[in-house]
């Protein structure tokens, strides 16, 4: 028996060449790691080392992409790009540009990291490249540094440059989306605080947008979204990202141009129709929804007629008319006296507690929040003709005298 010095395993002698101290297992293993570097070497993949230093629109536009859906290694000179298997060809259209004479490599996995996806397996498609001079240009021209998910931070120096756009294409392209819900328009953008408000602002001084907004997601550091609805706002973005551009993901194109035909609803919604649709839903949403508009609109033009308040009222009325006619007062009084809450009330019969409380309030029913009684005007009168004193009447219906005069006041009795 001899021990191996590469696996420490005891093996036969004749496990071992002549003179060897390692067994012919581990010098295989060493040989085929040895002329598959050599290998690789000998094929090494090309790719242009200048490509981001280039002033052109596809430097800018995939400086943009990598920024948002890209990856620099930390201790490495490598770049990589990791897609749906779906936006596949538009891995394509980058190893074009930058011609790289290595592969794209398609992987399958399990859905372990999107618990919320119903995908059982994940497919997608990537490039790697390995080049210093890339690296070092992503960084030193366009801010995009290795770990930038938190750190990002948008490359003002070049905010005045022609060419800045297609690198907002590309960050839109990557981490935000274009699209149409319920015949709404909408372009959106997530990263860090300052790519976001940066992009944005930009957008809104060069081409005057009249609405849109940012916000702070909630229990993320340094994470913002940007949202724009308004159709104008969202059609001279997309004039401005995609004239004369050639290089896009081709689904949100197609998305930009839809949007770019989305002709311009009615600006004036007849006020007779809204309230109409409200009154048959009693909510601003459902309505939006029932007209085909966005709730944003609803509540513009809702807050344009002035019947924003108009509106809940007469709905209000309509579900207290609703109550008055579905139940009796003796009804009511008697679920008030069993449930001896309101709000319980209120619940059986679907409706909310102002609501239940005008209701009864129109059919002469008091009713002591907390208590077992009814407080009528027949049951207050009747017992003050009897006891006729306050104190007399608190003991007898176990309440405060405070109250009893409250209502004794309320019914001209004293």
């Amino acid at each position: 028996m001899k021990q191996c010095r590469k696996c420490f395993l005891e093996k036969d002698v004749i496990e071992f060449n002549k003179n060897q101290s390692w067994c012919r297992d581990c010098q295989h293993e060493e040989s085929r790691k040895y002329f598959a570097r050599g290998k690789e070497n000998l094929h090494k993949k090309k790719v242009n080392d200048n490509f981001f230093s280039e002033n052109t629109e596809a430097a800018f536009y995939w400086a943009g992409f990598i920024a948002a859906d890209g990856n620099v290694a930390k201790d490495k000179p490598r770049i990589g790009i990791t897609l749906n298997t779906e936006d596949k060809e538009h891995l394509k259209k980058f190893k074009k540009n930058i011609r790289f004479s290595g592969d794209i490599v398609d992987d399958e996995r399990k859905n372990d990291i999107r618990p919320h996806s119903k995908k059982e397996i994940i497919y997608s498609s990537k490039i790697r490249f390995t080049s210093q001079k890339c690296k070092n240009d992503l960084e030193k021209i366009f801010n995009i540094t290795p770990a930038k998910s938190k750190t990002l931070m948008f490359p003002k120096h070049l905010i005045n440059n022609d060419l800045i756009r297609h690198f907002i294409r590309g960050l839109i392209d990557g981490d935000g989306g274009i699209y149409i819900k319920n015949d709404s328009s909408h372009i959106m953008l997530c990263g860090t605080k300052d790519i976001v408000e940066t992009t944005f602002n930009h957008l809104k001084n060069i081409l005057s947008l009249e609405g849109g907004m940012c916000r702070d997601r909630k229990n993320i550091y340094n994470f913002s979204i940007m949202s724009i609805t308004n159709r104008e706002d969202n059609q001279k973005i997309i004039h401005y990202l995609y004239d004369g551009a050639t290089i896009y993901l081709d689904r949100k194109y197609e998305k930009a141009m839809q949007i770019l035909d989305i002709e311009p609803r009615k600006k004036f919604l007849d006020k007779d129709e809204i309230i109409k649709v409200f009154m048959s839903c009693g909510d601003l949403t459902k309505t939006a929804k029932i007209l085909s508009i966005s709730r944003a609109t609803i509540r513009r033009r809702v807050n344009e007629l002035g019947i924003y308040d108009f509106l809940h009222k007469e709905y209000e009325k309509t579900l207290e008319n609703i109550v008055i006619r579905t139940h009796t007062k003796e009804e009511i009084e008697k679920d008030l006296k069993e449930l001896k809450q309101m709000k319980k009330v209120a619940k059986k019969y679907d409706v909310c507690e102002i609501t239940l409380k005008r209701a009864i309030e129109k059919l002469g029913i008091t009713f002591n929040k907390g208590k077992s009684e009814c407080l009528t005007r027949e049951l207050i009168t009747k017992e003050y003709s009897e006891i006729g004193s306050i104190r007399g009447m608190a003991r007898k219906l176990n309440i405060d005298r405070d109250t009893v005069k409250r209502y004794l006041i309320k019914y001209d009795l004293i």
